[in-house]
């Protein structure tokens, strides 16, 4: 169920036939780790794509199997998936460390900026920060990109108008009192 796969496509095929080379490359090192060891290896982490649900994360256990003369011949894998866990650590993370920028300063620009920063870092590719100060007046505070090579273009839209006609806007931020988040 997690794969997207039915059992019959995966029965019988190996790590290569159902991964891309690098993904396989790691599964088949732990597995001859797990069998030449002969101990259980614990992989507190790995990415695993998938095909209907994107990339999810596992904890893993592999667990050897041993013969009658003690050698390990078999392996079982153990794997829970904590992708879920993993997203609300980071939500945590980001909440505790936003909540120590908006403490650490009384300039409520400089405050948001770094929040920018974190935003990005950690959720989004972009980050526009605009401050609403009364109904009609709009100031765009500061444009934050994850990717260094597009800072410069993030400097760029930190100076280009706020489109006040844009009715969409207010009727989110104002009336409904929420932020407002449009991918693009």
């Amino acid at each position: 169920n997690l794969v997207g796969r039915p059992r019959q496509e995966i029965i019988g095929k190996s790590d290569y036939d159902l991964w891309p080379r690098a993904q396989a490359e790691f599964f088949t090192k732990k597995d001859r780790e797990t069998l030449n060891g002969g101990k259980v290896v614990d992989i507190a982490e790995e990415p695993l794509e998938t095909r209907h649900q994107g990339v999810r994360f596992l904890h893993t256990r592999k667990v050897p199997i041993q013969d009658a003369e003690g050698h390990a011949t078999y392996l079982l894998g153990i794997s829970v998936d904590i992708t879920e866990r993993r997203r609300v650590e980071k939500e945590r993370q980001f909440l505790a460390e936003a909540n120590v920028a908006l403490s650490a300063s009384l300039d409520y620009e400089q405050t948001l900026a770094t929040v920018a920063q974190l935003v990005v870092r950690d959720f989004a590719d972009w980050c526009i920060v605009e401050i609403m100060e009364e109904p009609k007046h709009r100031q765009r505070l500061k444009v934050a990109t994850a990717k260094a090579a597009d800072a410069a273009l993030g400097a760029r839209l930190e100076h280009v108008p706020i489109d006040r006609h844009r009715s969409y806007f207010e009727r989110a931020v104002v009336e409904k009192k929420q932020p407002l988040l449009i991918e693009h």
